[in-house]
């Protein structure tokens, strides 16, 4: 739902900001509150934008393949782990059987997507690929330009100022 995708996207934005993959902007924490205020924002807008831009219909159909997607990714990153990390501690284990049959699930998910929507589901995957490497090309692995930089601090200032947030990591607050 609208609701969740809204607070679970909220939280991806939050960490990543976080750990120093998305601008800074988006880890600030409300004082008051402690939920991650810019981040959610960020989210509202985003979905906001795209819910009055696209066809609601094959931004459900682009969003669905893509989550999949990543999905996939995310076990097969984990399974890969299983077996090249093996002293890393697990909270709980999941017999790989069920790994791989939620695998097998998601891949005929996204085969059967690509079938009955060609064009959309190549266009969804390749866009959000595509610009989000060129993003984190940019942004993390080059560092930023300077121009960029001082532009996203300005921000970052205000930001805390109007939302009445400081980062997450407190040592670090702009006041």
């Amino acid at each position: 739902s609208y609701i969740s995708g809204l607070v679970v996207g909220s939280r991806l934005c939050f960490v990543g900001s976080r750990e120093g993959d998305f601008p800074r902007i988006l880890s600030l924490v409300h004082l008051e509150k402690n939920t991650p205020i810019s981040s959610l924002i960020f989210q509202m807008m985003l979905q906001l934008f795209l819910t009055l831009v696209a066809d609601f219909d094959v931004l459900m159909r682009n969003a669905a393949t893509v989550n999949i997607i990543f999905d996939i990714m995310v076990i097969t990153a984990m399974v890969k782990m299983r077996f090249t990390h093996k002293q890393l501690k697990r909270p709980f284990k999941v017999p790989l059987v069920f790994v791989i049959g939620y695998l097998l699930c998601m891949l005929y998910l996204v085969v059967i997507k690509v079938i009955m929507y060609p064009i959309e589901s190549f266009l969804g995957i390749f866009l959000v690929a595509f610009i989000s490497i060129i993003l984190y090309y940019i942004t993390v692995v080059n560092e930023s330009p300077k121009f960029l930089q001082r532009w996203t601090e300005k921000l970052t200032i205000i930001a805390q100022k109007a939302l009445f947030a400081c980062p997450a990591d407190s040592e670090n607050v702009m006041f």
